[in-house]
């Protein structure tokens, strides 16, 4: 159940957005997380865990972690002052939500606990550990064809189960795309889906008010690119294109270091393949 969580959220987030108003608690608290991303897990917050650091993310930072009774492997996450404003809060909850309710479908990855921390701001996700993910997999050129095609399947079939559910993940790609030894792939980092659910209520997909800027920027639809805050599933769709070119050629098929720049190269693209059909 998360109903722990929407009450924490709430309790929160009006206490921190006060607390971080003032210029002068912002740099104090860039010093806090400085310092929380060097610490590691008290012994009651990581309870039986062996760590040592695996990533730094922009939200916290995530370790590798060993149960030293059970011997299991798990990626230990902490999310830093988890519900500091309502931003954070809200991506927090739904990377929570969306998980535990997809919980058991083999491509997208398993959330196992979630713990408050000692300071009851930061908090403790645990999640099955994968080797590495599909972005360091294609800059040191290892895969194969046949490794190309069943990992684009396997992210096609998440992503087929997710709309399903109706949801959006919104930030496809590489990074996000988690592999094992095995070539087992996982859809990762929730914190931007988003539930569509009342588009089946009577509403319309046109008219839906979505937000116009989310998605890493080399993975964005045309549509979030030029503001628009009505779009579908198809926005998932059009990343999955540019992993799958990413895959074939071993860089991102469209970048740019500002919006325009990238619009300009997606343009081009499509010209490029109106012509040629």
């Amino acid at each position: 159940s998360t109903s722990w969580i929407i009450s924490w959220a709430r309790a929160h987030v009006s206490a921190r957005a006060r607390e971080i108003s003032s210029a002068a608690h912002a740099r104090t608290h860039a010093r806090e997380l400085s310092h929380e991303a060097r610490r590691k897990p008290k012994k009651r917050e990581a309870q039986r865990l062996r760590v040592r650091p695996l990533a730094r993310l922009a939200d916290g930072i995530v370790w590798k972690a060993v149960d030293k009774k059970s011997k299991e492997t798990v990626a230990l996450k902490k999310v830093f002052d988890a519900f500091q404003n309502a931003t954070d809060a809200q991506r927090t909850y739904r990377e929570v939500h969306f998980l535990l309710k997809m919980r058991g479908h083999p491509n997208i990855i398993t959330l196992q606990h979630v713990m408050k921390a000692d300071n009851d701001r930061d908090l403790y996700l645990t999640f099955e550990f994968m080797d590495t993910d599909l972005n360091a997999a294609i800059k040191a050129n290892i895969l194969e064809d046949v490794h190309k095609q069943y990992i684009m399947y396997q992210c096609f079939d998440a992503l087929q189960f997710m709309h399903a559910c109706e949801l959006v993940h919104r930030d496809m790609k590489p990074a996000n795309l988690l592999l094992n030894s095995m070539c087992l792939m996982k859809v990762c980092d929730f914190g931007l889906a988003r539930s569509v659910a009342t588009w089946n209520d009577g509403g319309d997909v046109r008219d839906a008010i979505m937000t116009d800027y989310v998605a890493t920027r080399w993975y964005r639809a045309p549509e979030i690119l030029v503001a628009s805050s009505s779009y579908d599933y198809s926005v998932d769709m059009w990343s999955a294109g540019c992993i799958l070119a990413e895959c074939l050629l071993g860089k991102p098929a469209f970048t740019g270091v500002r919006v325009q720049a990238h619009q300009h190269a997606s343009m081009q693209a499509h010209q490029h393949a109106s012509t040629q059909a």
